[in-house]
């Protein structure tokens, strides 16, 4: 449940309660108010009546005509008056007549209940001449009374409406503005969780709202810093474990390769001269064995460092690499495409280039058992950041058995692809699918200066 709408549930649960206690309020003020005009009208006519009586005693009088009397007052004071004649059999205190609930057309029947009081009467027993007796009631009409009392409760109602609008809409606009800065804040978080630590949040008028911002942009600047230096690190890490690397790879051809060719040298001399079958036997054997070994050594220089770098640049060693990749997978077809301009790229970060491409490769022969593999190496004119101008674009697909991304949690394959990119300050994806192969995507950004990198 988000704040946003909790607050719009409390400000209408709050206008709710505020219009129905007002709504409550002024019913019971116009009931109130209703009765106090019913029995100020009947309280007057009762006194009109027995001042009338003790000036003139109804004795002279001629009984319709004060029957007729009397029924006028009632339009005037919205009284019903009746005389009526006492039944022998009515008991001394007269019965007082069932009141009616008074119908007052186009006001709802649900005010008319709650502002209706209980009846106000009033009963008299009247002699007249030649000792008839007769039975005076006066009953009050809230009819105009409730009418009157509607139009007031239609005045309250509607200013009480009006301000609830009013409210509602201030507190809502309030509420908004308010809540803005909240969507930018969320967005900055998605983009802090994302990696995107160099885009700051702006400043809000709210100061806790900027003060969540600040925040949160200082720690994206302490995260890009800590990047910044992990970049730093790992591509020096890498730098200091090719140099190595190449160190030993030297180490070998120069050392241990001399060695064997002049092993080699010995026995094909010690070969052109007379030997026993024996001797030639044992050197003939020791030529095998050095072949055996310029193989295994050629092996180990490729892997360890490939010497082709140094000498004839990034596309021919990828070439070469490729080349013999295939030659020692005969029962997978490899195809390649290689954009001349890759021997652009820096050559102290070639040799990353050449490895990721090299663990692409491992990792389809292991895992892939893929029959069809392609590589794309190319220069991409579009750029990743400010900082470049162009990308070197890397694609390694394969038709192989795939896999599910997000269940692969380890694996120092893709993770030492993946650490050398972020070094080199690219971007990495993998599309995949069980059954369905893989694709690796990388671009690397590419700084040219006066046509060259």
């Amino acid at each position: 449940m988000s704040l946003r709408f909790r607050l719009n549930c409390i400000l209408f649960l709050t206008i709710a309660a505020v219009v129905l206690s007002g709504t409550i309020l002024g019913i019971l003020n116009a009931r109130q108010s209703v009765r106090n005009e019913i029995e100020s009208a009947v309280h007057l006519a009762v006194q009109l009546v027995k001042s009338e009586i003790a000036a003139d005693p109804i004795e002279k009088r001629f009984p319709q005509d004060w029957l007729e009397q009397l029924r006028n007052l009632g339009p005037t004071r919205h009284l019903r008056v009746d005389i009526r004649p006492v039944r022998q059999d009515a008991p001394s205190a007269p019965k007082i007549p069932v009141f009616e609930m008074p119908s007052v057309p186009e006001i709802p029947d649900w005010f008319v209940w709650s502002v209706t009081p209980e009846p106000v009467t009033f009963s008299q027993v009247i002699e007249l001449v030649g000792g008839e007796r007769r039975e005076l009631l006066i009953e009050a009409d809230p009819a105009d009374e409730i009418g009157e009392a509607w139009n007031e409760a239609l005045d309250f109602f509607g200013l009480i409406g009006s301000m609830a609008a009013v409210v509602v809409i201030l507190v809502t606009i309030t509420v908004e503005r308010a809540l803005k800065p909240v969507a930018g804040i969320l967005d900055g978080l998605d983009r802090l969780e994302n990696g995107q630590y160099r885009l700051q949040l702006p400043e809000f008028s709210l100061p806790e709202f900027n003060r969540i911002a600040n925040a949160i942009n200082q720690t994206a600047k302490a995260l890009e810093t800590a990047r910044q230096e992990n970049r730093s690190l790992r591509q020096h890490s890498l730098e200091v474990r090719e140099q190595e690397r190449q160190y030993l790879a030297r180490e070998l051809h120069d050392e241990f390769g001399q060695s064997l060719s002049a092993i080699k040298v010995v026995a094909v001399s010690l070969k052109n001269q007379t030997l026993d079958q024996t001797s030639l036997a044992a050197v003939e054997s020791i030529q095998m064995i050095c072949d055996h070994l310029f193989a295994v050594l050629a092996n180990m220089l490729r892997r360890l460092h490939p010497l082709v770098l140094d000498d004839l640049g990034l596309k021919a060693s990828v070439e070469d690499m490729l080349e013999a990749w295939s030659a020692q997978q005969p029962s997978r077809n490899l195809r390649f495409e290689l954009d001349a301009e890759i021997d652009e790229f820096p050559p102290q970060l070639q040799i990353h280039v050449f490895r990721i491409v090299q663990e692409c490769l491992t990792n389809i022969l292991k895992h892939a058992h893929a029959t069809h593999v392609s590589v794309l190496l190319a220069i991409d004119p579009r750029p990743i950041h400010s900082n470049s101008d162009s990308r070197l674009r890397i694609e390694v697909r394969d038709d192989g058995a795939g896999f599910d991304p997000e269940a692969i949690k380890s694996g120092f394959g893709l993770r030492g692809i993946r650490e050398r990119v972020e070094a080199l300050g690219g971007q990495m994806s993998i599309r995949a699918e069980p059954g369905k192969g893989v694709l690796i995507a990388i671009a690397i950004p590419f700084i040219r200066t006066n046509g060259r990198t």
